[in-house]
């Protein structure tokens, strides 16, 4: 299984178009130590890269060397600290008084992760547990928690419980690309930083930055299949895309051809549902603006029916326990039905 890159692994990379709400954030934190901190935006424009680089940034200022914290978005960011034994602490997830939560991921090292859906109470109370130790090294200890808005709601209710008894020492950094789907109760204990999404320009610095030998036609590609989220978009890179596109496009539209299934169910397994996802759908609108564009009409009413059916059944997959290739199995049975 092939995961977003985690921040960590991406410290030496530039932060491409966050410049404006970085300089506007660091103005407000230094002028409002607030203890909780909402970045709410699109998914994979760098939210989490950001928290992630102030919380270093935040953590090394006991050490005397706060040298990275004029740096957050450069490619160089944290070099000048690369040698204080903080700083590899925190990179390599070790650091007694940094705690990271994902709703995507359990993660117990850079290195080891394992996939997951929920963040659940259980990893709450290990929240609460560590917080209520004494400060090992640094003068703030911080919690991270990458996707708020998957807590089920037994660990948001707990959660907000923490929130309630903020302490001048504890900060935390809480990561949501849905803010309508956060408590309002843990929005109104929270001061709520907006990001808005990559422009193409952006997002091309971005891509560049993480793979240079890519063409402009393939990043505008990605850009047009993922919306602008750098971080899905590198999956794809990783997943060969375009080979998978024409893969897909043959298994749902091409009665001629005979698909290997075995490849077929291969690559599907490796990529992963967000993959799977984002590639049906493209292939779909794809197709919607297709048969559009030829003033067809009837065909266009065809597919549109077909898309949101789809995207319904991509939405609820596992709670129909249909594992990645039944999903497209399913999916090319909804496109076959009653084919214009």
């Amino acid at each position: 299984m092939i995961f977003r890159q985690h921040p960590a692994q991406s410290i030496d990379k530039r932060l491409s178009g966050l410049e404006s709400v970085s300089k506007d954030f660091k103005r407000i934190l230094q002028a409002n130590r607030h203890h909780a901190w909402i970045f709410a935006g699109p998914r994979g424009i760098g939210k989490a890269q950001l928290a992630f680089r102030t919380a270093i940034s935040l953590m090394l200022m006991n050490t005397g060397d706060s040298r990275c914290s004029d740096n957050l978005m450069e490619a160089d960011f944290g070099m000048m600290s690369k040698n204080i034994s903080a700083y590899r602490q925190l990179i390599q997830l070790h650091h007694p008084d940094f705690i990271l939560i994902s709703s995507t991921y359990e993660l117990h090292s850079v290195s080891e992760r394992k996939k997951k859906e929920l963040i659940t109470i259980d990893e709450v109370r290990e929240i609460k547990k560590r917080l209520s130790l004494t400060s090992a090294q640094s003068d703030y200890r911080i919690v991270l928690i990458d996707g708020i808005e998957y807590m089920n709601i037994n660990a948001a209710n707990s959660f907000l419980k923490i929130l309630e008894e903020p302490s001048d020492k504890i900060m935390f950094f809480i990561i949501t690309h849905k803010l309508g789907d956060v408590l309002p109760t843990i929005l109104s204990r929270s001061q709520i930083i907006k990001f808005s999404s990559l422009s193409a320009e952006d997002f091309t610095s971005g891509m560049l930055e993480y793979d240079n030998r890519l063409t402009y036609d393939q990043i505008m590609r990605l850009f047009s299949v993922t919306k602008g989220d750098l971080g899905l978009s590198q999956l794809l890179v990783m997943s060969n895309f375009e080979a998978l596109i024409s893969i897909l496009e043959e298994y749902l539209f091409d009665e001629r051809r005979s698909v290997d299934v075995q490849s077929l169910r291969e690559k599907i397994r490796d990529c992963g549902p967000d993959i799977l996802k984002t590639l049906l759908l493209y292939i779909l609108r794809s197709k919607v603006v297709e048969v559009a564009r030829s003033h067809n009409i009837i065909a266009a009413e065809f597919y549109i029916e077909k898309f949101h059916r789809i995207n319904t059944l991509l939405n609820l997959h596992h709670l129909l326990n249909l594992d990645l290739f039944g999903v497209a199995i399913s999916v090319r049975a909804i496109m076959r039905e009653n084919s214009v």
